[in-house]
C-alpha cells in the first residue's frame, strides 16, 4: 500500500510538472510571435490618419505587484523588462522574468491593427489567432459596427452625468484617475474617436472636466489628469436630494390633478343626470296637461 501511495504521489507531481512546462512552452510561443512584430509606440494614435497606420502589438505580464512590458526573449528564458509598479506615479526600472515566473502571471498582448484593437489574456488564443489572421476577420467586424455607431448622435452630457461616471468608478477603484479620452470611454465606449463628432464633444468634455476642477468637484493632478475631491461627492448628494424633492413634488402635482379630474367627472356626471331627470319630466307634465279633466 505505501508503494502505491508513493506511486500515485509521484505520479501528481509529474502531471503538475509537465502542466507547467506545457503552459510555460506556450506562453514563450506566444511571446515569441508577438515581439516579433513591432511594438507599439509610446502614444497610440486614437483618430485620424494615424489609426490607419496602426499596425502593432504591446507585450506583457502581470502580477499583483508588477506590470512587465517585454521587449525581448533572452536564450536562458529570461526576459528584459520594464518594470512598472501599479501605485501613482509609475516606477520604471530595468527587470527580468524568469521562465518559471510564468504560472503565476497573467499574460496580456494588446494587437493594434488599423481601427481594430483586441486584447489577448491567454497565450493559446493568440497563436490560434495569429495562425488563422484574425485580425482582418475582427477589422471587418468592426468597421461594420463602426458604421452603425457613426449613425447616432454623441450626445452632450450635463456635469452631474459626468460627475457620476467619475465617482461609480472611484467607488470601484479608490486611486482611479481620469483624462478626458478616459471620460470619453466611459461615457460612449470604445468607438468615439472615430465618430465624425468624436472631437467636438472631446473638447466640450475637457472644458466640462475644467469647469468642475475650478468648482471644486475634481483635483487636477498634472493638468491632464483628474480625481474625484470630497465636493463632488457633496455636489451628487445635494443634486439627488433636489431630484427627490422634485421627484415628490411632481408626484403631488400629479396626484392633484388625478383628484381634479375625478372630481370634475364627479361633477359632470351628477350635472348630466339632473339634465336627463328634467328633459324626462318635462314631456310628463305635457302629458297631463292633456289628459282630461285638466284644467
Amino acid at each position: 500500500m505505501r508503494a502505491c501511495d508513493g506511486c500515485g504521489m509521484t505520479s501528481g507531481v509529474g502531471q503538475g510538472i509537465a502542466k507547467s512546462r506545457m503552459r510555460i512552452w506556450v506562453t514563450r510561443a506566444a511571446l515569441g510571435v508577438a515581439l516579433a512584430r513591432p511594438q507599439s509606440p509610446s502614444r497610440i494614435p486614437l483618430s485620424g490618419d494615424g489609426v490607419l497606420e496602426r499596425d502593432y502589438v504591446h507585450v506583457s505580464v502581470f502580477d499583483e505587484e508588477y506590470w512587465y512590458d517585454l521587449k525581448y526573449l533572452t536564450s536562458r528564458g529570461a526576459r528584459t523588462a520594464i518594470v512598472r509598479r501599479y501605485e501613482q506615479p509609475p516606477d520604471w526600472a530595468e527587470g527580468s522574468v524568469l521562465n518559471a515566473a510564468f504560472t503565476a502571471m497573467t499574460f496580456r498582448v494588446i494587437d493594434y491593427y488599423r481601427e481594430t484593437e483586441i486584447r489577448y489574456d491567454s497565450p493559446g488564443e493568440y497563436l490560434l489567432h495569429q495562425w488563422v489572421g484574425y485580425r482582418r476577420f475582427a477589422r471587418a467586424k468592426d468597421r461594420i459596427l463602426q458604421f452603425w455607431f457613426n449613425r447616432r448622435r454623441l450626445v452632450r452630457r450635463d456635469r452631474i452625468a459626468v460627475l457620476r461616471a467619475i465617482a461609480e468608478v472611484t467607488i470601484k477603484r479608490e486611486s482611479a484617475q481620469f483624462s478626458r479620452v478616459g471620460i470619453m470611454a466611459e461615457l460612449y465606449g470604445m468607438r468615439w474617436p472615430l465618430h465624425p463628432e468624436g472631437e467636438s464633444v472631446e473638447r466640450y468634455c475637457e472644458l466640462m472636466l475644467e469647469s468642475l476642477a475650478a468648482d471644486g468637484d475634481l483635483v487636477s493632478t498634472d493638468g491632464y489628469q483628474y480625481r474625484l475631491a470630497p465636493g463632488g461627492l457633496r455636489t451628487l448628494a445635494d443634486y439627488e436630494l433636489e431630484e427627490r424633492r422634485h421627484g415628490q413634488m411632481r408626484s403631488r402635482q400629479t396626484l392633484t390633478i388625478l383628484l381634479t379630474v375625478v372630481l370634475a367627472a364627479i361633477a359632470g356626471l351628477q350635472a348630466y343626470q339632473t339634465w336627463q331627470s328634467a328633459r324626462l319630466s318635462l314631456p310628463l307634465a305635457e302629458v297631463n296637461a292633456k289628459a282630461p279633466g285638466a284644467q
